[in-house]
């Protein structure tokens, strides 16, 4: 929190701690709420964060790992982010600037990284940050039926087929290479079938290869 002009930063939480958000804001709060007068711009301002703080995390789903609140009444401002990622322990924070290093050592923990699953018609790709799916994209290539003739037939089929299977692995690794570098990903993981997944690997930039976990 960070009376009066800003306000109240509320958290973050632990690790599976939902139940335990109204016990600590209840003693926390009102712990902070005694040390000011009984009047004055600053007590008011902390009074009204923590009517809406206590209102927001009555609401907050049970399944959420971790959730930091952002609340300054005299700047109009309220902002939650709940989280799926855990964090160790409740905090409680008055102050004229926001506290944001317990977030940001979320993201050093949860490095934004990469999946590729992929067959030999289509593809999905997910980014993942601070232990959440942030983002995914698919991509569906032409899909091949099965030749039963024998022969100059069945081998230009082949040919054929496998030319399909190539060009889908370029879009696929296309796509890919554009979201590590828009996404800035520091590791990718590529699964698939035994057809796909070579012709993927051959088709890898150095750029991609050199972020790939085996």
């Amino acid at each position: 929190m960070w009376p009066p002009r800003a306000g109240t930063q509320v958290g973050p939480y632990g690790h599976r701690c939902s139940d335990q958000f109204e016990p600590f804001l209840r003693k926390e709060l009102d712990e902070r709420i005694a040390t000011y007068g009984a009047q004055g711009p600053e007590r008011d301002s902390l009074l009204k964060d923590a009517e809406k703080i206590r209102t927001y995390v009555a609401q907050v789903e049970r399944s959420a790992n971790g959730l930091a609140v952002f609340a300054s009444s005299g700047a109009e401002l309220f902002e939650a982010v709940t989280l799926s990622a855990p964090i160790p322990e409740h905090r409680l924070y008055l102050s004229d600037h926001p506290h944001l290093y317990p977030l940001a050592r979320l993201i050093d923990e949860y490095p934004r990284y990469a999946v590729l699953l992929a067959d030999t018609h289509s593809a999905r790709i997910f980014v993942f940050a601070v232990n959440t799916v942030e983002r995914e994209a698919q991509i569906e290539g032409p899909k091949t039926k099965h030749h039963k003739k024998g022969g100059w037939a069945q081998a230009r089929y082949q040919r054929h087929t496998e030319n399909y299977h190539l060009h889908h692995a370029k879009d696929v690794v296309d796509a890919l290479g554009r979201i590590v570098r828009e996404d800035r990903i520091g590791s990718v993981i590529i699964a698939g079938d035994e057809v796909i997944v070579p012709l993927l690997r051959e088709q890898l930039t150095k750029e991609i290869a050199d972020r790939l976990v085996d």
